[in-house]
């Protein structure tokens, strides 16, 4: 993995990393965010899935391709309920004056 920065002397490399384990905690448990743009989002899971193994594909989905994320966080809901008899239920927590939030006791996931 290669850190690029842009200054204004031009793009720098910032950081290396060779190692598979330290490329991997970067896009896993640190809950680091980045934002691209893609035109071909599968391509980039693909990539990700395959340096963050153990982190599971929603984490590879949150990590950066958003609409993807929710498009497979909404597949595995699907998946979940055709397997649960569990009702949706308002979510713990002090009620919002926005939005009501509410989950599954199944499903570790608070939808709002």
């Amino acid at each position: 993995m290669i850190a690029l920065k842009n200054t204004d002397s031009g793009v720098l490399v910032d950081a290396v990393m060779l190692a598979e384990d330290d490329v991997s905690i970067v896009f896993s448990f640190t809950r680091s965010y980045f934002h691209v743009d893609l035109e071909r989002v599968a391509e980039a899971v693909v990539f990700l899935k395959s340096i963050m193994r153990a982190s599971g594909e929603r984490a590879v989905h949150r990590a950066g391709a958003r609409q993807a994320g929710q498009d497979e966080r909404y597949r595995e809901l699907m998946r979940h309920l055709e397997h649960t008899r569990d009702l949706f239920a308002h979510a713990p927590g002090e009620p919002g004056l926005v939005m009501v939030c509410f989950t599954l006791p199944s499903f570790d996931v608070v939808f709002r």
